[in-house]
C-alpha cells in the first residue's frame, strides 16, 4: 500500500507485504487508513506514526469480496463504515463493532452522505432506496453497544422530481 503526495508526485508512506486487500477507507487528513482483507480481518494504519499497523479480527458475517466492498472513515478517524456483505459501524480507537445492519437480500450499491449520518443503499432486484440514519448516542440516549444506532427508512415510491 502507498501513500502519495499528488501534488509533488512523490511517494510518502509506504506499508509492504499486505496481500489480499478487498477494500480501502481513508481519513480526510490522511492521518488513518482503514483496509479490509480477504481473510475477515481488518487492519488499521496511521502512515504518519511509527509502528503503528494494528489488526482487528471481524466477525462471522463479514465478508470481504474483491470488488465487492466499501469503507468510509468518518469523525475524524475514529469511525469506520463498512460495507462487506451487510453493513457495520466501527469505534476504530477501540477497534470494536458497534453496530451491524444485516438486510433480508443482498446490497447492490451502497453510498456515505451527509457527513456520515446517512447511509444510502440499493438492494438486488429491487427498485427501492433504502436509508439508514445514524444515531449520535449522546443526543439520543443510545448505549455505545451499538443498539438502536441504525434507524431503518426505505421509499419505494417511484417519484420523478
Amino acid at each position: 500500500m502507498t501513500l502519495w503526495d499528488c501534488f509533488a508526485g512523490t511517494v510518502k508512506k509506504r506499508l509492504r507485504n499486505e496481500k489480499d486487500v478487498c477494500a480501502i477507507g481513508i481519513s480526510d487528513d490522511a492521518q488513518r487508513i482503514l483496509f479490509g482483507k480477504g481473510n475477515c480481518e481488518l487492519r488499521i494504519w496511521e502512515p504518519f506514526k511509527h509502528k503503528s499497523l494494528r489488526k482487528i479480527t471481524g466477525y462471522s458475517g463479514m465478508s470481504f469480496q474483491f470488488g465487492m466492498n466499501k469503507i468510509f472513515i468518518m469523525k475524524g478517524g475514529r469511525k469506520g463504515i463498512i460495507y462487506a456483505g451487510d453493513i457495520s459501524m466501527w469505534d476504530l480507537d477501540k477497534g470494536t463493532v458497534l453496530a451491524v445492519y444485516t438486510p433480508d437480500t443482498r446490497i447492490s450499491a451502497m453510498t456515505v452522505a451527509m457527513q456520515g449520518q446517512l447511509l444510502c443503499f440499493g438492494l438486488k432486484d429491487s427498485l427501492s432506496v433504502v436509508s439508514l440514519r445514524l444515531i449520535d448516542n449522546r443526543r439520543d440516549g443510545i448505549d455505545d453497544s451499538g443498539e438502536n444506532i441504525m434507524g431503518e427508512y426505505s421509499d419505494s415510491s417511484d417519484e420523478d422530481d
